[in-house]
């Protein structure tokens, strides 16, 4: 009988190491989420790590990067939820390494999600909320509706807690707002509402009333939710003087909060409880509890300080980088605009230098017809004077407009006469020509050019001839 008991007892204990393997060797994306997500639920976080931790070894075997993404992830989230903020905060950065290597805008959200929680615990809130809004941006390109509503009620009810914290009061009920429009589980919700009306000391029949409603909302009894609403419940009994009552709900919190290891709540539930025992007159219990918050808070900020000069750096780091990239983006811009004005100044140059040379050309042509047309005409004019046309005058002047005008400027009191032996010169006439039209010997003409060029005032050594040509 006792051997037939050891054989079944050996079969279970190693059943029981199968599964273990087999459990813990299953890394798809999809079984590492409910995995996780049964862990932290029932706060094996340590579990958690530890499986965590092999899958990340497996994935990088595999060189599977979103699985490695995500696992260094959800290492980060274990991490800070107990306190290793430095530990946590260098599995964000392993993460964000490689999260541009894939498209994938949940885990991108999911990373800048966790930056953002990690921020708001070690109370730098602006920043938090910094990187929730980039979480939020890449929600924005997730496609499954329920995936998104989700992340998004989680990414809200940071904020809310976020500006609750900033003292902004619109903000964070505009938060709350969304919270409630988003939630598929109430339980926090409900649970904030009411402690919002505890803390402003108002509406505590409405704050019982959201408090009994959470704890109907968490249908699925989930633990931290519990141990939350219960340690409300405890700020209600307090806030109404029920002392009992309140380190009745303080103790059942803090009794959940140490055995799914949340140390915030944990350390919460160590003031709670030294502060409502001082409250009983019991001193004692009073100082025990308080020594035991005084040791957590002094690990949590011994943890927190650590890691702030690394976050400032990191901070520093972060926003010299943004300068850097606004410098680049700024020098870009100013490329761009300078090309612009370049293509833009070549193209308007391109046109106008074309439209100057059909200018030229048409002018050119205009320029070969005109030539042609004055070559006819003066051809046409000259056989007028040569065969001693009575129109030849009226004809010359028509041509010659510009230059008969230039003449009678020069000389005022010039006849006709002389103005057309001025014209016979202007037409290159020989003497011989002139000669003959004016009915006179050569000698003559010369005598006539000599007066000629005295009326028209031009010194002894201006040849008269070229003169009328040129003008």
């Amino acid at each position: 009988m006792f051997q037939n008991h050891l054989i079944l007892k050996t079969y279970f204990v190693l059943f029981l190491m199968l599964s273990s393997v087999h459990y813990s060797q299953n890394y798809s994306l999809k079984k590492l989420d409910s995995i996780n997500e049964d862990y932290r639920l029932k706060g094996k976080l340590e579990e958690a790590i530890d499986f965590s931790s092999k899958a990340l070894d497996n994935f990088k075997k595999t060189k599977n990067t979103e699985g490695i993404v995500i696992t260094n992830i959800y290492i980060a989230n274990h991490l800070i939820t107990i306190g290793k903020y430095k530990e946590g905060l260098q599995y964000l950065d392993d993460a964000k390494d490689d999260i541009n290597n894939i498209n994938n805008p949940l885990f991108s959200s999911r990373l800048y999600t966790e930056y953002g929680r990690y921020y708001s615990l070690i109370n730098l809130f602006k920043q938090s909320n910094k990187n929730l809004n980039k979480a939020i941006q890449y929600l924005n390109k997730v496609k499954d509706r329920e995936v998104k509503r989700g992340y998004l009620y989680y990414n809200y009810s940071w904020k809310w807690f976020n500006f609750e914290m900033l003292k902004k009061p619109d903000s964070a009920y505009s938060m709350r707002n969304k919270c409630l429009l988003l939630a598929t589980n109430r339980t926090i919700v409900y649970t904030k509402i009411a402690d919002d009306f505890i803390t402003r000391k108002v509406y505590l029949d409405s704050a019982e009333y959201y408090l009994n409603k959470s704890l109907q909302a968490n249908n699925k009894n989930l633990p931290y939710e519990k141990s939350r609403t219960l340690e409300i419940f405890g700020n209600l009994y307090k806030t109404k003087g029920e002392y009992n009552k309140a380190l009745d709900y303080y103790i059942q919190s803090l009794e959940i909060s140490q055995k799914i290891k949340r140390k915030f709540d944990i350390r919460s539930g160590y003031k709670n409880i030294s502060d409502t025992y001082k409250l009983l007159g019991n001193t004692e219990e009073s100082q025990k509890y308080f020594l035991k918050f005084t040791v957590l808070n002094d690990s949590i900020n011994f943890n927190e300080q650590k890691v702030m000069g690394k976050t400032i750096e990191r901070l520093l780091q972060e926003k010299e980088q943004e300068e850097r990239n606004k410098f680049y983006l700024l020098g870009g811009v100013i490329f761009i605009i300078f090309l612009g004005l370049v293509y833009f100044i070549r193209k308007k140059n391109i046109k106008n230098q074309k439209k100057k040379d059909k200018l030229i050309e048409t002018q050119s042509l205009e320029t070969e017809q005109l030539k042609k047309k004055v070559s006819h005409s003066f051809d046409e004019i000259t056989e007028l004077a040569k065969n001693g046309d009575p129109f030849f005058m009226i004809k010359f002047k028509e041509l010659f407009h510009d230059f008969y005008e230039k003449l009678i400027i020069q000389s005022p009191d010039l006849t006709e006469h002389d103005v057309r032996s001025c014209a016979y010169i202007k037409l290159e006439l020989n003497n011989k020509d002139i000669s003959r039209l004016e009915n006179v010997t050569v000698r003559a003409i010369q005598t006539k050019r000599y007066r000629l060029k005295k009326k028209l005032n031009l010194p002894a050594d201006v040849d008269l001839v070229k003169w009328i040509i040129e003008l």
